[in-house]
């Protein structure tokens, strides 16, 4: 008795150990080593290192598996035959779930987009549609190349297909608005049917599919209008590798002819995933060839050739598109981050992380394994893999989109382990990733206002930037007589759409400073606008030409403390955290940078409305 107490208090304090070291990793550590490399985050200008915290998740998670594998009792139950493929007709099939289902979170999903579009004054100026209209519209007016002419920081499908949806609705003048809600649409469809499938092959009762389904679809729907941010893009990774192992599973599956199949559908799966996201493309390259050696070295040694043709899905993509991988760079380096903090979701996603991993990896670590191990293995590695991105910027829809596969293998380890706790872990994902999510997205949103044009007239004592009527402005400043119009900081909509009808308008690397995150992505902005015949500046910001470079230095930091006390704000809201925003580190703020190059190189002509007029 004596030896089974002192085993159990050993084991509980290994894991309050490496919980409590994995907190100081996370939530202090960060900090110490902040990044070196100028960065436009506020994880930078914080002085957090969002990859410390990520590697110390990680070592966390080794550390607790080798503990679970070594030093726990017993071991896991198996988790095979959790899946339904129908290998064996002597298993029973489970009921499927009903197709009604689906479809009422299709209905829910496209209502809601609809309602969006008829609500909004402007499509191209909401939420994720910001990242993506606007580029849609540079390409079909100007004919851009991806990546080298127009910034994107996602796979090069979803730039196309509502590229060339667009182009068709034009060709039957169909507004682009349109035509964009319906690719949109089309997507989420699609992505509801990825989440449906790999939902309905868990060898699980009907109902608590059902329940499974339905909490991610709840938790899912938003309104943001991107077709970055679907189903589709996250959950395809987990529907290829589960298609693959459909196909491979069987132990008839052998023979040269089955080999260059394999390779063929291989290659497909890992350039469909990549098409949609490169950076999720990068992790389920890894997690099919992990798949691949694990499968070779168990009998099916015909996968070894797939690493091959696996591996050279990136060259193509590459070849194909030099600058695809360039923006998953900058985030690597932590552009675009936020303080890694104790918000009550990177909480929950840390615990089920802990919890679930170790489990997995367990059941896997086996010489003798099952038909499921490879597809669970490389189901955990794709869900590790993916907490570099749900850390980096850690709000809340980054952390439940990249952490759908461990979310989903959660559910499937309590219906395995503990099936009473399934309602609560139920209960706490509606309300921590719908309810508690939405609401802060919608305060978010209502106070984010214009950061390109207003958050720097500071400098001059808060003056408001104007948006007056297209028709003045452009006849107050004469702008029928240039030929090149530069609007590196935007500017409101009819007057955008009077440069881009006109044929004014100069197609810059980075409209409206989306992406701009590091001097590199800086400088090619800088580039394209020596191409201009006039730059429209906000009036705030045409005193910076005349600063000096020790003046420029403290008008910078100066800008940077401004901007503490709303950071703090949109920080404390997108993580649900509260957090004293203190000046560590001074960010890149392109837009002094940009409006010192502007006035160095152009001459002043005249303003109106909140711009200034610049040409050469």
């Amino acid at each position: 008795m004596k030896t089974l107490c002192f085993r159990r208090f050993a084991d509980l304090f290994s894991i309050g150990l490496i919980l409590v070291l994995a907190a100081y990793g996370v939530f202090s550590l960060p900090y110490w080593f902040p990044p070196s490399e100028l960065m436009r985050s506020q994880a930078y200008q914080l002085g957090c290192n969002n990859s410390i915290g990520v590697f110390a998740v990680l070592a966390a998670v080794g550390l607790l598996t080798l503990r679970a594998i070594f030093l726990a009792g017993g071991s896991p139950k198996s988790l095979d035959r959790l899946l339904d493929f129908q290998t064996d007709k002597r298993q029973t099939s489970p009921r499927s779930m009903p197709l009604s289902i689906l479809f009422f979170f299709i209905a829910v999903y496209l209502t809601l987009q609809i309602a969006v579009y008829f609500c909004v004054p402007t499509l191209a100026y909401w939420g994720e549609t910001i990242s993506c209209l606007p580029r849609l519209e540079l390409s079909w007016r100007y004919h851009l190349q991806l990546y080298t002419e127009i910034d994107w920081a996602y796979g090069p499908a979803l730039f196309y297909l509502p590229a060339i949806t667009i182009e068709i609705g034009r060709s039957l003048d169909i507004a682009p608005d349109i035509s964009y809600l319906a690719c949109l649409g089309l997507m989420t469809v699609a992505g509801l049917w990825l989440l449906f499938d790999v939902v309905n092959c868990f060898r699980i009762n009907a109902a608590i599919r059902v329940v499974i389904f339905s909490v991610t679809a709840i938790c899912c729907c938003g309104g943001s209008m991107g077709v970055n941010y679907t189903l589709l893009r996250f959950m395809l990774p987990y529907a290829a590798i589960l298609f693959l192992h459909r196909r491979f599973a069987s132990p008839t599956v052998v023979g040269r002819r089955n080999t260059w199949n394999a390779c063929a559908l291989c290659f497909a799966c890992a350039l469909a995933v990549l098409s949609v996201s490169t950076e999720i493309g990068l992790v389920y390259i890894v997690a099919q060839i992990i798949y691949a050696i694990h499968g070779g070295l168990f009998g099916k040694r015909f996968l070894f050739w797939t690493i091959l043709a696996t591996a050279a899905a990136p060259i193509v993509m590459f070849l194909a598109f030099p600058g695809c991988f360039q923006a998953m760079v900058a985030f690597s380096k932590g552009g675009n981050t936020l303080p890694l903090l104790p918000g009550p979701h990177i909480l929950f996603y840390l615990v089920c992380l802990f919890w679930i991993a170790p489990i997995m990896l367990k059941a896997c670590a086996t010489r003798h394994p099952q038909t499921d191990t490879p597809l669970w293995l490389a189901w955990i590695a794709m869900a590790l893999m993916c907490v570099a991105p749900a850390l980096g910027r850690c709000d809340f829809g980054h952390v439940l989109f990249n952490g759908l596969g461990i979310f989903l293998m959660t559910f499937v380890v309590l219906w395995r382990y503990k099936p009473r706790w399934l309602p609560a872990y139920a209960a706490s994902m509606v309300m921590l990733f719908g309810i508690v999510a939405s609401t802060l997205s919608a305060v978010y949103a209502s106070n984010d206002g214009n950061q390109y044009t207003q958050i720097l007239a500071t400098l001059s004592g808060s003056p408001k930037v104007l948006n007056p009527k297209p028709a003045r402005l452009v006849s107050e400043l004469g702008l029928e007589k240039y030929e090149k119009i530069a609007i590196p900081y935007g500017i409101d909509y009819g007057t955008r759409k009077w440069l881009i009808d006109t044929g004014r308008f100069l197609p810059q690397f980075h409209p409206d400073y989306v992406n701009v995150t590091s001097q590199a992505d800086l400088n090619k902005k800088q580039k394209q606008l020596s191409m201009a015949d006039a730059v429209l500046l906000p009036e705030p910001l045409v005193g910076i030409g005349g600063l000096n470079d020790h003046q420029f230095h403290n008008a910078t930091i100066r800008q940077a403390i401004v901007e503490e006390n709303r950071n703090a704000l949109l920080v404390s809201v997108l993580l649900c955290c509260p957090v004293s925003f203190k000046v560590q580190q001074v960010p890149l703020i392109p837009a002094l940078e940009e409006a010192r190059y502007i006035t160095s190189h152009f001459t002043f002509r005249g303003k109106f409305g909140g711009w200034a007029l610049f040409v050469k």
